[in-house]
């Protein structure tokens, strides 16, 4: 299913009901680009931390265009006819969820080889650019999360009653107990894009 700016609200939902029972997910993502001119192209010898390095400068570069999310649910049964005792690999239903994602401000970099690619293996370029889910970057994002805090009591209210803590991670995970107000904030902020 391809998950864009109209059924994004719609498909939120479904993930929330049907995540919590999946077996196992698999996740994939196409961007604008996966290699540097002149930049040699990663090679068996190279170490982890030189591939991770390598992979690092093309995400802080290219931008993400899809993310793929596929949710598997095994159905308990077996092939008709297959001996349960005999091992016989279970059955699954896959929901496959693919994300168009636009950036909501900054630019966009191409790489002619990725939109080659891309364009080969079916990306509906007009459904990114006039549908895309947008999203913001780490520092939009962290200046969004203060402003929901401020302008939602109940979030300043558990802040003044906890203690404080050192950082443990440059960007914390919302506690669970306060996603539905988040959710609720959000979706009270969203905008259209003015393109």
């Amino acid at each position: 299913m391809d998950v864009t700016a109209k059924n994004f609200e719609e498909v939120v939902n479904e993930l929330q009901q049907v995540l919590p029972t999946a077996k196992f997910l698999a996740i994939d993502e196409e961007m604008t680009g996966m290699s540097f001119l002149g930049e040699k192209r990663e090679s068996i010898g190279d170490s982890p931390h030189q591939r991770y390095q390598r992979m690092r400068r093309i995400a802080n570069h290219y931008n993400i265009i899809q993310f793929g999310l596929a949710v598997f649910h095994e159905n308990g049964s077996r092939e008709p006819g297959s001996d349960p005792s005999a091992g016989a690999p279970p059955l699954y239903t896959c929901r496959v969820y693919n994300f168009y994602l636009f950036p909501q401000e900054g630019g966009v970099n191409l790489e002619g080889a990725a939109v080659a690619f891309n364009r080969d293996h079916g990306m509906d370029w007009n459904k990114w650019v006039r549908e895309g889910v947008t999203y913001v970057n780490r520092q939009k994002a962290t200046e969004l999360r203060k402003a929901l805090v401020q302008d939602n009591p109940e979030q300043q209210d558990q802040k003044k009653d906890q203690p404080e803590k050192k950082k443990a991670q440059a960007h914390p995970a919302i506690p669970p107990h306060t996603q539905p107000s988040w959710v609720s904030a959000l979706k009270n902020r969203r905008r259209t894009p003015s393109w």
